[in-house]
């Protein structure tokens, strides 16, 4: 067995592993800071080591300007998603008779089927991610290099996504607690560490544009976002991602320090130094987050 082939192996189970957990804490704390949970670095945190490994310095130093836009574009992806959701269920999934039925349905949303709300979940999902690798594959196949633009594109789509996901927001409250089967779990893993495998693999084949894309691909997101959808219904989403554009911000926080400490330090004392400022950063946004709430 080859370095690489090695190197896959442990991104698989290390990044599964990881997106499982932080995905299974989001939907466990205090939903006001769930989506800071869930923004938290996971799959970054796997992908940058292993590339730290694979790649020469100057190499790794061209991951850096690619990250903050896709990453941005990730919250196009949640918000795709939930808009996508909400506008397939009004067209296709609770269709009104009468007037009557329509009326009842204004104040007292259908449920659906699990047949049809895998159908609408599925037909989301597919449209949301088609959405991000439109405007994510670009960034790679063009060797996108320009920090200071990246970080514009994300504060302004942030901020964009922000006001799109509050507008969203209603008394829908989560309560019921998930019960997740093994098969679930075992799922969402494996397809959190192939994302990971796929990163790596990319950087080592590719060069690291496309590593950086493949990076930032949402995959704690769809993970979270489907099952959240399939448990609730698309009226819970925005309540559960409403603080995703401010805790997103942490990835970039741990791109920009991982940049400079892997080259100081190495892969694994950088890594253990990106981690501890972003989950610093991560800490002070919760404690913002639930001063404005009070």
């Amino acid at each position: 067995m080859t370095l690489l082939q090695q190197q896959l192996i442990a991104s698989f189970i290390f990044g599964g592993g990881l997106v499982a957990l932080q995905a299974y804490a989001a939907e466990k704390v205090p939903k006001r800071i769930s989506g800071i949970v869930l923004a938290l670095p996971s799959t970054i945190v796997v992908n940058f080591y292993f590339l730290g490994l694979i790649l020469e310095p100057s190499e790794f130093h061209k991951i850096l300007p690619i990250i903050p836009a896709p990453l941005a574009f990730s919250l196009i992806f949640i918000t795709a998603y939930i808009y996508i959701a909400k506008l397939l269920y009004n067209l296709f999934f609770c269709k009104a008779s009468s007037w009557w039925e329509l009326l009842k349905q204004t104040f007292i949303k259908p449920k659906l089927s699990n047949g049809k709300k895998i159908l609408l979940i599925t037909i989301s999902s597919i449209l949301a991610t088609s959405i991000w690798l439109l405007l994510s594959l670009p960034l790679a196949i063009g060797e996108f290099s320009n920090l200071s633009l990246s970080l514009i594109i994300f504060v302004v789509i942030a901020l964009v996504n922000q006001m799109l996901i509050n507008r969203g927001c209603n008394k829908h409250s989560i309560t019921k607690a998930i019960h997740y089967k093994p098969i679930q779990q075992i799922a969402r893993a494996c397809f959190a560490g192939l994302m990971v495998a796929t990163t790596v693999y990319l950087g080592a084949t590719l060069g690291p544009f496309w590593a950086g894309v493949t990076a930032s691909f949402p995959a704690a997101f769809l993970a979270s976002i489907t099952i959240i959808h399939y448990y609730y219904d698309h009226e819970a989403l925005s309540g559960f991602f409403k603080s995703t554009p401010l805790g997103i911000s942490s990835l970039v926080v741990y791109a920009i320090v991982a940049d400079y400490s892997f080259a100081a330090w190495g892969p694994g004392l950088g890594t253990a130094v990106s981690i501890l400022v972003s989950l610093l950063y991560s800490l002070l946004l919760s404690r913002l987050n639930k001063f404005e709430n009070k």
